[in-house]
């Protein structure tokens, strides 16, 4: 593994605890000195410190090391409010592995003692849950990421049906193919590279050659490929490519160097086994029994050769190995091949050049009598598909890449040529699969490799595109992930909002919109945090919203919060308390337009309908003093005797013994504000005021309609 990478940037940062971390359940900060991280060996340190005296630095199995700057997920700054010391300031980050080979964390800031404290005081612990990868492996991969990822697709929608679907997928595998080469060639051409560099450019060649080994043996993209010693060519060509070996040209180049063209008997000899190296029958040129004819004609010259060259000393050695190579002789190009790839392209060129895969097979046994593979992944994996054992070879392309096993498990599955895997797989307690032994290998392999992205800042998108394309354990996965992605506006939220409906996250859907809304509401941004909180169905947050503005006009007569209401568009599926905000701010815009009746009929309404809680009954009652009043300048009905009656009778209900401590404690917080001073009728525990415009309304109403019923009859 590469050295750790974790630092904390020193920008300005703002604490927000905008993440509930109840939802995050699987991530167990470390409360010891020390944590491990996923099958990469443990490392000592506890937290990983910056400060103003020197760099930061990750101790890992014993050993300090330098460590290099990248940035938390999201983006990490002070609070510009603490008063830190210029010399002194320190910042820590607690870290815990996660299952994408990266960090999960959370961030505390400490204020040095002073003088005469005891301790170091603990200002901040942010509740806000960051990310950081180990490497920058995914960073530099993000172009090749979103290329495989429309060839995926492109794969994905090509149908079942089709009588062409072989052809297409094949030309997707070839479309992967020219990806995977142009990442090397990039890998190639950089100027300076540094270890991670290297290892890139080393993993992707890995990939290249299993790629390109399975497209040889299980894509025929090409009428050719069924043509008599195309795996041949193919395998030759794949093996100067992906494992450079010595080539015949160098054989040429040897016998021409000892060559002194002196018209000696040795000379005579070397141009004899020149003319041979020439003369070699050329199978893509050839028909089938052409070939055979003259490939056993050369093998017969080589033989004569042979003959004639036993005892002469001075030509055994090298030159009669040559010879024995040409010949495809098992034993002599096994001892002299440095590797199984050296000696499986040996055999295949000059002994077996129109094998076929079966044949394939029984030449690689034979090879692995003799040479030790080392147990390379790549190694592993090439051996097990030239098995044709396609579950076991992705299984090891695994250990070489994630991509690698997503996406060969996916286009072959699609070829119909992989199934299912016997694995005891996290993927299945995923979904509690117990009784099924079995999973299928794509999804397996899919699963692991959208699970790597998921918290990375521009590719988690990417990451539930998969998740989409995993029919079993998809939904699982997105269920319990999408909620985790951090968000740092709205409009990454509402992304995730976007693929929660898409999908049928409805559980999920509304935990964000709960999220966002306490953030919103933090921020003192009502509007959006209602709107939240609707989508989220929480109703309590929107009680505890209804409650602070009906607070806040009690304590200060002040219709600024109300006023949030107007830009949300409310139907009859809204909470009623929201409808009742609203309701009440177009009474208080209806009365400061003079259209004092419709102002009367909303108040009757807002009172009927018994929504608001007992302590702001007193102020709609009141509200309903100032209407009488303009009423009666302007000599107009605003209440009947029906409504006087009902206000009468919620007045007398109020101030009643039950509701006596309620109505006195309202009461008194209006007195704050409702005076003479500012314009409003003075205040008494028994609203006397009110009482007399009630009855002064009643006999108006009487003595314009006397045949309306007189209130004390």
């Amino acid at each position: 593994m590469s050295n750790p990478e974790f630092l904390i940037p020193s920008a300005d940062f703002t604490f927000s605890a905008e993440r509930d971390l109840s939802d995050v359940d699987e991530i167990a900060f470390p409360q010891s000195a020390r944590f491990y991280g996923r099958d990469n060996g443990s490392f000592d340190s506890e937290s990983y410190l910056t400060s103003s005296t020197g760099d930061a630095v990750v101790e890992q199995n014993g050993s300090i090391y330098n460590s290099q700057k990248v940035y938390l997920n999201p983006l990490y700054m002070h609070d510009g409010d603490i008063n830190w010391s210029n010399t002194n300031k320190t910042l820590g980050a607690k870290f815990s592995p996660n299952s994408i080979n990266g960090l999960v964390c959370y961030v505390f800031g400490k204020e040095p003692k002073e003088k005469g404290e005891e301790a170091e005081e603990i200002l901040h612990q942010d509740q806000q849950v960051y990310t950081c990868p180990l490497s920058g492996t995914i960073d530099d991969r993000r172009s090749f990421y979103n290329d495989s990822y429309l060839k995926f697709m492109e794969a994905a929608r090509v149908d079942r049906k089709d009588i062409i679907r072989t052809i297409k997928l094949c030309n997707i595998y070839l479309d992967y193919s020219r990806l995977i080469k142009n990442r090397i060639k990039k890998l190639s051409g950089m100027k300076f590279k540094d270890e991670k560099a290297h290892s890139e450019l080393s993993t992707f060649q890995d990939i290249f050659a299993v790629w390109e080994l399975c497209r040889i043996i299980y894509i025929p993209s090409k009428q050719e490929y069924n043509q008599f010693g195309q795996l041949s060519i193919e395998l030759r060509k794949w093996i100067n490519l992906c494992f450079p070996l010595h080539r015949l040209s160098e054989a040429k180049m040897f016998l021409r160097s000892i060559d002194k063209n002196d018209g000696s008997e040795f000379s005579d000899y070397i141009k004899l086994v020149l003319d041979i190296l020439d003369s070699r029958p050329r199978v893509a040129e050839l028909e089938y029994h052409e070939f055979n004819l003259r490939r056993h004609e050369w093998l017969s010259k080589i033989s004569d050769l042979q003959t004639k060259l036993r005892g002469e000393s001075f030509l055994e050695g090298r030159i009669y190995d040559i010879l024995m190579i040409l010949r495809g002789h098992t034993k002599t190009i096994i001892e002299k091949s440095s590797s199984w790839q050296e000696a499986l392209g040996g055999l295949v060129y000059h002994g077996r050049p129109t094998c076929d895969a079966q044949e394939l097979k029984n030449i690689l046994n034979v090879i692995l009598k003799s040479i030790d593979t080392g147990s390379t992944p790549v190694d592993d994996a090439l051996i097990e598909f030239i098995f044709r054992r396609v579950e076991k070879g992705i299984q090891h392309c695994e250990r070489i890449d994630l991509w690698l096993s997503a996406h060969l498990s996916d286009i072959l599955n699609k070829l119909d040529l992989v199934g299912r895997i016997h694995s005891q797989s996290s993927h299945q307690r995923q979904t509690n699969i117990t009784t099924q032994p079995d999973v299928d290998i794509r999804e397996h392999y899919l699963l692991s490799y959208a699970e790597s992205m998921v918290f990375h800042t521009t590719l988690w998108q990417l990451a539930f595109k998969y998740f989409e394309h995993c029919e079993i354990c998809g939904y699982s996965y997105m269920s319990q992930l999408v909620v985790r992605i951090p968000f740092e506006d709205e409009f990454k939220a509402n992304k995730l909002l976007s693929i929660c409906k898409e999908n049928g996250l409805t559980f999920q859907e509304k935990t964000i919109s709960r999220i966002m809304g306490k953030k919103y509401w933090q921020n003192e941004r009502y509007a959006s945090a209602i709107v939240y909180f609707i989508s989220a169905g929480d109703t309590a947050s929107l009680e505890v919203i209804y409650r602070r503005f009906l607070d806040n006009y009690i304590d200060t007569g002040e219709l600024t919060f109300l006023n949030t209401i107007e830009s949300i568009q409310l139907d009859d599926d809204s909470p009623v308390s929201i409808k009742f905000l609203a309701r009440y701010r177009l009474f208080h815009a209806l009365k400061q337009n003079g259209e004092i009746q419709r102002a009367g009929a909303i108040l009757m309404e807002l009172l009927r309908a018994q929504v608001a809680p007992i302590s702001f009954w007193p102020v709609l009652l009141l509200n309903a003093l100032p209407l009488l009043q303009e009423g009666k300048a302007r000599k107009m009905i605003i209440f009947s005797t029906q409504d006087t009656l009902e206000i009468l009778r919620n007045l007398q209900d109020v101030t009643s013994f039950v509701y006596q401590e309620d109505f006195s404690a309202c009461i008194e917080r209006l007195k704050k504000w409702h005076t003479i001073e500012n314009g409003y009728p003075e205040l008494d525990n028994n609203l006397t005021s009110l009482r007399l415009a009630l009855l002064q309304n009643s006999a108006d109403c009487y003595i314009e309609n006397p045949s309306s019923p007189w209130m004390f009859e």
